[in-house]
């Protein structure tokens, strides 16, 4: 009985730290590390100048929380400073555009140009986690008991 005790409290030791470190590399996998918006305007660059540019998540104002560059070869590119703190829900990034060129500029001063992304859930294994901690010291428990016998 006591072999068995100890030599079975090892065993789901081993099982839940191999399962354990597999938890974590999931989480490690599908954390969101980078988040970059961008958007090419090089067609229309001759004709407009960037404006404004505002970053929202979930309606409230974030463009403090990017890093914002605007390229006059036609290009605006925002990037996330900690994208793991991303909550769920979408990005909207609104750019408003002076014209330059005369024609369109009889119709209007400024075009808006908004795009939406969405942000998907960031991984949560808590109960994975604590089951498998429950495992490590129940495996725990078993050995020392069945020393103790």
């Amino acid at each position: 009985m006591k072999t068995v005790l100890i030599l079975t409290g090892m065993i789901m030791i081993i099982i839940a730290v191999e399962e354990f470190h597999k938890v974590l590399a999931k989480i490690k996998a599908k954390t969101i590390t980078k988040c970059i918006i961008t958007d090419d305007y090089s067609k229309v660059a001759d004709k407009v100048n960037v404006k404004n540019v505002t970053l929202t998540e979930n309606g409230k104002a974030t463009t403090e929380k990017y890093d914002v560059m605007v390229a006059d070869q036609g290009l605006v590119v925002a990037v996330r400073e900690k994208p793991s703190t991303l909550p769920v829900g979408n990005i909207v990034m609104k750019i408003v555009f002076d014209l330059k060129d005369q024609d369109l500029k009889k119709q209007t001063d400024t075009v808006t140009f908004a795009v939406t992304i969405p942000i998907p859930e960031q991984p949560k294994y808590q109960k994975q986690k604590l089951l498998l901690s429950g495992l490590i010291a129940l495996g725990g428990l078993m050995i020392v008991a069945g020393f103790l016998m």
